[in-house]
């Protein structure tokens, strides 16, 4: 089976404290993304996702930070955080939406 995402740890915390890290380099790894980010606040979990088909990095991961002031902080320093040698973008992770059921709908 082809890899999946490359987990730190798996377990994860609300969407408070998760941001997304968009911009990777094809190299950088798991440990990158965590280590540069741990000078913010303990990381509770990370990913770095990868195609599932191919097993290449996709260029973007997310990162769970203990508590949502940490989140804040890394906001804060947008415009500064290089990874691989390359600025990277982070934002505050979005939830995705689960698939909701048509509710004016009726099965018949």
């Amino acid at each position: 089976l082809p890899p999946g995402p490359t987990r730190l740890v798996e377990r994860g915390g609300s969407d408070h404290e998760k941001i997304f890290v968009g911009g990777l380099t094809p190299g950088t790894t798991l440990d990158m993304l965590t280590s540069y980010f741990s000078c913010y606040g303990t990381i509770t979990d990370a990913v770095v996702m990868m195609d599932r088909v191919t097993g290449k990095p996709r260029g973007f991961g997310f990162v769970v930070f203990e508590n949502a002031a940490i989140v804040d902080a890394v906001l804060h320093d947008h415009g500064q955080h290089r990874i691989d040698n390359k600025w990277v973008d982070v934002k505050r992770a979005t939830p995705q939406a689960e698939p909701q059921a048509d509710i004016g709908s009726t099965p018949g």
